[in-house]
């Protein structure tokens, strides 16, 4: 249920610095926001946050939509198939990998 995100980190700073993305800042600013919302609502860890922003400056935005998409799906997959008296939280970055890696196969064949 824990990861050490550093190097995830500095992946963000390479690509914040060197790759041009085309989001608009409000787009940006309430992304920022609904993260730190879930995180401190609990319903994120702090490990998530650098893998959805390497997914956010690294895909398109349809793609990234995509890669949010097939994460959701794959949690409530794995959740529908878990036992009832199992622990409720799990670590999101397995389905976050999974997603991302779906997202990438699949977003040339959408456009």
């Amino acid at each position: 249920m824990t990861c050490s995100a550093w190097l995830a980190w500095l992946w963000v700073a390479v690509l914040i610095s060197f790759v041009h993305h085309p989001y608009s800042g409000w787009f940006l600013t309430a992304l920022i926001l609904l993260v730190l919302w879930l995180t401190l609502n609990d319903f994120l860890g702090i490990g998530d946050i650098p893998v959805l922003a390497i997914g956010f400056f690294s895909l398109t935005e349809q793609a990234f939509s995509l890669f949010l998409l097939l994460s959701s799906t794959s949690v409530l997959i794995y959740l529908a198939f878990q036992q009832e008296n199992q622990q409720r939280r799990l670590p999101f970055i397995p389905f976050l990998f999974v997603g991302f890696v779906l997202a990438g196969l699949l977003s040339p064949l959408l456009t």
